[in-house]
């Protein structure tokens, strides 16, 4: 059997390697000229590391030959008073890496055949025996499904599904990977600081020795642009009650690099698949950024996936039984992931004063078990295939 994937991302090109490993001829069509990332860098979880292991031990070792190894997150003040804080067990490995490099190690399990790139999808067909689909360039692919991994924007989607409603969280965001060695201390961990305005964030850590990778986030209106020529100054205005460490490393970072996105998601919506399509990442479960979930969950929806398709290679006639499962093993946690991250940007853009005292007290409090016990639900892969 034939599997069309459109979108080269994370999602796109975990999902074909996982239908490749069950014996899919697979195809992924990427609508940029090559596989490059759209975004900074990374921080695979947990669960994303662990699905990196069940899927290809190559791919795992690589990852972590690129990346760099996060043993502590914590969340502070920007006057560096501790919110909330969690080292990682033995086993649960975590590692923060530039998103260029994990594509082309993703990318690296893949016969290069299977790669095609300057592929803007336009439709699909679907008939009874197949489904076909055109591109932009006048271009078509026949298989016998269609795996949607074309983000949060999904083309694929809004023909299958029609116009789904984004909600935007107030904040828009700017990413960059910095040439930045850390002070000691902080090589293995990931601090995220909360300011003292509604949305003022800056999350920083290191991908490799040499560098890090930070974002930043601030509460204002969508559609805003930078002038390339005024914005580092700018960010250094924005954020100029966040201790040194973070002004030194914005003013380490290049213009041309940094990337500037408001934050949306979708509306976590119960169908993920109709007829021989099916949604995988953000194209079907979209989240906001504040849980470090987004490409975690495209990577275990992607696995999941592959893992419900199993008996489909040699049964074709269980394909829709094969998404129903995916949809409906992937679909509770997907949600609460989405949810809990949500509620967190609205904790985020409190804009009371002593309403952002109350939320701090509240954090600082919070009993070391409960936090982990959240975490550990986040985590753990519990399917039943």
């Amino acid at each position: 059997m034939k599997s069309i994937i459109v979108g080269g991302g994370i999602a796109g090109l975990a999902t074909a390697i996982g239908l490749h490993n069950k014996g899919f001829d697979t195809a992924v069509y990427e609508a940029a000229p090559a596989f490059t990332p759209a975004g900074a860098g990374i921080l695979l979880a947990p669960n994303g590391m662990e699905v990196l292991k069940r899927t290809n031990l190559d791919l795992f070792h690589r990852v972590q030959q690129l990346g760099n190894q996060i043993t502590r997150l914590q969340v502070v003040t920007h006057t560096h008073k501790k919110l909330a804080g969690a080292d990682f067990k033995t086993g649960n490995l975590c590692y923060a890496i530039h998103r260029a490099a994990l594509i082309g190690a993703l990318a690296e399990q893949l016969p290069p055949e299977a790669l095609h790139t300057h592929k803007r999808f336009e439709k699909f067909t679907e008939g009874s025996s197949g489904i076909k689909v055109s591109f932009e360039d006048g271009s078509q692919a026949s298989g016998d499904f269609l795996v949607a991994t074309d983000g949060i924007h999904s083309r694929v989607r809004g023909q299958l599904l029609g116009k789904l409603p984004y909600r935007y969280a107030q904040q828009t965001c700017w990413r960059a990977i910095v040439p930045f060695k850390l002070p000691q201390g902080y090589q293995h961990t990931f601090t995220e600081m909360w300011g003292n305005e509604p949305g003022l964030r800056v999350g920083f850590g290191a991908i490799d020795d040499e560098h890090i990778y930070f974002f930043a986030t601030y509460f204002t209106s969508a559609g805003g642009k930078d002038d390339p020529k005024s914005l580092k100054q700018d960010l250094l205005s924005i954020y100029k009650d966040f201790p040194p460490l973070v002004l030194d490393f914005i003013k380490t970072a290049q213009v041309a690099n940094i990337l500037r996105n408001d934050i949306y998601d979708l509306n976590p919506g119960s169908q993920w698949h109709r007829g021989r399509v099916a949604l995988v990442g953000d194209a079907a479960h979209a989240t906001t950024p504040n849980m470090g979930q987004g490409g975690n969950q495209a990577l275990e929806s992607a696995w999941v996936l592959a893992e419900c398709m199993a008996k489909v290679v040699q049964q074709p006639q269980r394909l829709t039984t094969g998404f129903a499962q995916y949809q409906q093993q992937r679909l509770k946690k997907a949600h609460k992931v989405v949810k809990d991250s949500w509620r967190i940007s609205r904790l985020v853009n409190l804009k009371s004063g002593i309403a952002r005292g109350v939320r701090n007290l509240a954090m600082q409090y919070m009993p070391p078990r409960l936090a982990e016990a959240n975490m550990e639900k986040v985590y753990a892969l519990e399917y039943d295939f």
